[in-house]
């Protein structure tokens, strides 16, 4: 099956505070909320860690940002902002921010640097770790 590996569009209002915690989120925001899940029916966290391949094998990345309801943890504020402003996350979407190493990171000066959050779909090939 194929792996996806892209920026999706959507938008919605955060219902996390700035340190990353729930925030007072009104009754009907959690009905409207679309519970995000592995393929093997676990919920899907902020804070999970996950397996992604990549060319050099498996890298490990930590859920930053969920996009059925757009709450964060720990994600730089003007990241924050530019994925809100230009609707970038998909509610079927989330963002991972690389644990160690970025797996795409390089040192040439002909292709565009590279950051350390990826969005991406929760398809199979992402697995959940811990």
């Amino acid at each position: 099956m194929k792996c996806l590996l892209e920026v999706w569009g959507r938008r919605r209002p955060s219902a996390v505070s700035r340190d990353g915690r729930l925030s007072g989120i009104p009754a009907p925001a959690l009905w409207n909320r679309i519970l995000m899940k592995y393929l093997d029916g676990t919920d899907v966290t902020l804070g999970d860690v996950v397996q992604i391949p990549m060319q050099d094998g498996l890298a490990a990345a930590r859920i930053v940002m969920l996009g059925d309801t757009l709450e964060h943890a720990g994600v730089d504020e003007e990241f924050r902002s530019w994925v809100l402003a230009e609707s970038l996350l998909d509610a079927d979407a989330v963002v991972v921010e690389w644990v160690g190493q970025n797996p795409l990171a390089h040192q040439d000066p002909s292709y565009a640097p590279i950051g350390d959050y990826m969005f991406t779909k929760l398809d199979d090939c992402v697995r959940h770790v811990s």
